[in-house]
């Protein structure tokens, strides 16, 4: 691709790698596909195939929200509309291993990227395939999860080509921004990012101004025009301090001594290096190593800014002081066949573990889910309305909704106020007045996790039951509510069926995994439109359809 050749080659023109340098691209490919392939589920990926099947289904998008009886009927933003409904098609008709497949894919375009980009600015195969690997170590876990921030990672990574490449004379790739920030501001709302590296370039190359314009204009082609930047920029300084993916880099940690190195290693770089560098550069890739310090799910754009802005520097350092060559060359030549068997059996075994990660689309916990709660809700066939744990909130409607309205969900700031949010940590956290929670919009039910105070606090109350517990939540009903009988009932059987099991989880009932725990009250999983699901004796996804939406929204 054009974007990969951004400036002139300090390499010369590409030349088929000779038997050495392809087993070790093998490696390193081998290497990258190993780490994208792994996947694993976050508490926001029920609400994308939710949001998503709905929308595929119903052929609209909701406008206002129909799963919250906090929010009910009010304007809903989903500024990641078209994510969603790209992963939930391609997981409803094409599988979830073709889901797992397709994230690997766009991630493993983010290394391979970086990697072709180096080459072509000068580093030899194994500098290219090192500092990619070894940059990317520190956030290999970004890339384990499906969620639509992996379309922006791709879309920045493509800005800065694009500035790359303009700043080197080759402005072909500039018509092309506009149309891709129309496509970003449909994806997700990281256009942000992206927008504000052309703000910096803008600063020191004010001829730039039209691109600036033009792509800020093209983010206004979507359903929700110029609402979507003002809900935007409120919504990018609202707090999220319990949230950890949001919180700043803390450099105390691995990922946080990884970002050092990497921070002291470009700095090297523009200092030593003996090519030419230029303040354009370092203004950039400046900005781009500040995104961590404002919230950890931004490392990976100061990884990209490195590649684009510092990577040619830094191999220039590289060969400055251990230039290749002397007796470890003429070693390397004598041991070459011994090197290509280990490289290719390298990858065939690292293959072959990736291969694994395409059973399944893991769930490491924490977070633990209550899967025999809502279990036992779908069998009883429960409406109404039932306060949440906030991490269990897209799984609930994701099974239940909208029969079963929650109090709280993922999409946070996008719906929930500020005084309603803080309702539901004191709830959850059991703290201040933390019943108030119970008594806007008067819930029948809630269903809350054992870990947090909340439990204790919740048994004691009065004109509430318990009605079920297992390993990780309890099941609460309001003493008048007609759904008591039913749901008490349903326990006790449940209860005389306790027995050591395997827990099967399932995602509407879409996303199915297993493991060991102790004895629990053993259910199957709810039946769909009465064909029940069998027990899966290993982690997969089935491709049931699940409960339709309402009819509007």
């Amino acid at each position: 691709m054009p974007f990969f050749r951004s400036g002139a080659a300090k390499n010369g023109p590409d030349r088929p790698p000779d038997r050495l340098n392809f087993s070790l691209i093998c490696l390193f490919l081998g290497l990258a596909a190993y780490a994208c392939s792994k996947t694993e589920a976050d508490p926001d990926l029920w609400g994308h195939l939710k949001f998503g099947q709905d929308l595929l289904r119903t052929g609209h998008m909701f406008r206002s929200d129909c799963y919250s009886y906090l929010t009910a009927g009010q304007k809903w933003i989903n500024h990641e509309w078209l994510s969603e409904a790209v992963f939930a098609f391609v997981f409803s008709r094409l599988g979830p291993v073709v889901l797992i497949a397709f994230k690997a894919a766009l991630a493993l375009m983010i290394p391979w990227a970086g990697y072709r980009f180096l080459r072509r600015r000068g580093l030899s195969v194994m500098r290219a395939g090192l500092l990619v690997s070894l940059s990317l170590l520190p956030f290999a876990a970004h890339l384990h999860v499906i969620r639509p921030l992996i379309f922006s990672w791709l879309l920045f990574l493509l800005t800065l080509f694009i500035i790359h490449a303009a700043e080197h004379g080759d402005r072909r790739q500039l018509w092309f921004a506009p149309l891709m920030f129309a496509l970003w501001a449909n994806l997700h709302g990281a256009f942000l990012a992206g927008i504000g590296m052309l703000f910096l370039w803008f600063l020191l190359r004010p001829k730039m101004i039209w691109l600036l314009l033009a792509c800020v204009l093209a983010t206004l082609a979507n359903p929700y025009g110029i609402g979507l930047w003002r809900f935007l920029l409120r919504t990018a300084l609202w707090p999220r301090w319990e949230i950890g993916e949001w919180q700043p880099l803390m450099l105390q940690t691995f990922p946080g001594a990884g970002y050092l190195a990497l921070l002291a290693l470009s700095v090297a770089g523009f200092i030593y290096s003996r090519r030419e560098r230029s303040r354009m550069e370092i203004l950039l890739w400046a900005g781009t190593a500040l995104l961590p310090l404002l919230a950890v799910r931004h490392s990976l754009f100061f990884i990209m800014g490195l590649w684009i802005f510092a990577g040619e520097h830094i191999g220039d350092v590289w060969e400055r002081y251990l230039p290749q060559g002397g007796s470890a060359k003429s070693l390397v030549a004598r041991l070459k066949c011994w090197l290509c068997g280990l490289h290719f059996a390298g990858t065939a075994v690292l293959l072959v573990l990736a291969s694994q990660n395409f059973r399944c689309i893991a769930i490491v916990p924490p977070p633990h889910y209550p899967v025999s709660a809502v279990s036992l809700l779908k069998e009883a066939e429960v409406h109404g309305d039932m306060a949440v744990h906030f991490d269990w909130g897209e799984y609930v409607l994701y099974h239940l909704g909208p029969d079963v309205r929650v109090s709280m969900d993922g999409r946070r700031e996008t719906l929930y106020s500020e005084s309603v949010y803080r309702e539901q940590l004191n709830f959850i956290a059991g703290i201040n007045n933390w019943d108030a929670a119970l008594d806007r919009g008067k819930p029948e039910l809630a269903l809350v996790s054992k870990e947090f105070p909340v439990f204790n606090l919740m048994s004691v109350k009065p004109g509430w039951v318990r009605a079920y517990e297992d390993a990780d939540s309890g099941l609460f009903v309001r003493q008048e509510s007609p759904w008591l009988p039913p749901i008490l009932s349903l326990a006790r059987q449940r209860s005389q069926r306790s027995m050591p099991v395997r827990r099967v989880v399932t995602v509407g009932p879409k996303i199915t995994y297993n493991f060991r725990v102790k004895t629990v009250p053993f259910s199957h999983p709810p039946s769909q439109k009465g064909r029940p699901l069998r027990e899966h004796t290993g982690s997969r996804i089935s491709r049931k359809a699940s409960a339709p939406p309402p009819a509007g929204g």
